[in-house]
C-alpha cells in the first residue's frame, strides 16, 4: 500500500467530522493535488456504503475513528481499521485539545475538514544555502 493512499477518518454521532492523511511527517504530492478527488471518495463512501452498515450491524458505536484506503484513482475505497473514539487515538493532523469542540463535536452535521501537509516540513526555503541560518550553514558543511 502506499503511503498516499491512507487517511484517518474522524466519526461524532455517525458523520465524517474529519480527514487526515495518516502519514503526518511525510508531504505526499499525490495527495495534495488529489485532495479534492479524495476527499469526495471518502465522504461518498462513508455516507453510502460505511455509514449504513455500521449504523445496523453496531448502532451502540456512533463515535469512532476510522482508517481509509483509496486508490490512486479515487474509485475504490476500503476501510483498513476502525479505532475508539478515546484520546489516546492518534487523529493525524488533527488535534484532541485544540479542534475537538470546534470540528470533531461541531453541532453541525454537515462541518468537515480535510487536512493535508501541503509543503515538506523542512521547506525547500530552509534548504536553499542562501536562506540558511549561519550556524546551520557551518554545521552542514563541515558534515
Amino acid at each position: 500500500m502506499r503511503l498516499s493512499s491512507e487517511f484517518r477518518g474522524i466519526v461524532f454521532h455517525n458523520e465524517l467530522k474529519a480527514l487526515s492523511q495518516y502519514f503526518t511527517q511525510c508531504y505526499l504530492e499525490p495527495v495534495v493535488k488529489g485532495k479534492s478527488r479524495i476527499e469526495e471518495a471518502c465522504r461518498n463512501f462513508f455516507e453510502h456504503v460505511a455509514k449504513p452498515i455500521l449504523s445496523k450491524e453496531l448502532p451502540e458505536m456512533e463515535n469512532y475513528i476510522m482508517d481509509f484506503s483509496v486508490s490512486q484513482d479515487g474509485k475504490s475505497v476500503k476501510i483498513l481499521e476502525i479505532n475508539p473514539y478515546l484520546t489516546t487515538t492518534g487523529v493525524g493532523l488533527f488535534d484532541w485539545e485544540s479542534d475537538r469542540e470546534t470540528i470533531f463535536e461541531n453541532p453541525n452535521p454537515t462541518s468537515f475538514e480535510f487536512r493535508v501537509l501541503k509543503e515538506p516540513i523542512i521547506s525547500s526555503q530552509l534548504l536553499n544555502k542562501g536562506k540558511l541560518v549561519k550556524e546551520w550553514e557551518e554545521i552542514l558543511k563541515s558534515v
